[in-house]
């Protein structure tokens, strides 16, 4: 359920409470949600579940909303802005772990980081990132 996108960031689906301690169990220390509350019937909003979380003993628990096919680079600068805040390992979670990773890519890329490398990377946990190779070889990088 949980793969490694990068050292110490893991990826995932979506998360429920019954998930929680082995969220906790793998050391985590910060969750982000990148999946914005109702987006599909069933889906447990994420204030409750941030507050699970945090009673388990995870430090930090973020809600940072991404709508995949709005995706932006404004997304990476909001994720890098999160991440320095963080204490890791770092789980990131959405629907299957695709917007996460996308939007973690996008970030990497914007720090020089080639397309290639992002994908490949991804490929390793069978998350498919081919479709956003032009806008990884296109942001601008700092």
């Amino acid at each position: 359920m949980f793969s490694v996108l990068h050292e110490g960031i893991y990826v995932a689906p979506q998360v429920y409470a019954e998930d929680v301690a082995a969220i906790a169990a793998l050391g985590v220390r910060t969750v982000i949600c990148h999946r914005p509350d109702g987006e599909e019937v069933g889906q447990p909003d994420f204030a409750p579940l941030a507050e699970k979380m945090r009673a388990a003993g995870i430090a930090h628990t973020y809600h940072q909303p991404i709508v995949g096919a709005l995706m932006s680079e404004d997304d990476a600068l909001i994720l890098n802005h999160i991440l320095h805040e963080a204490e890791f390992p770092v789980l990131m979670f959405c629907r299957t772990g695709t917007r996460c990773a996308c939007v973690w890519s996008i970030l990497q890329a914007m720090r020089g980081v080639s397309a290639d490398e992002l994908i490949a990377a991804a490929a390793q946990i069978q998350l498919d990132l081919s479709p956003l190779r032009v806008k990884l070889q296109n942001v601008e990088t700092f």
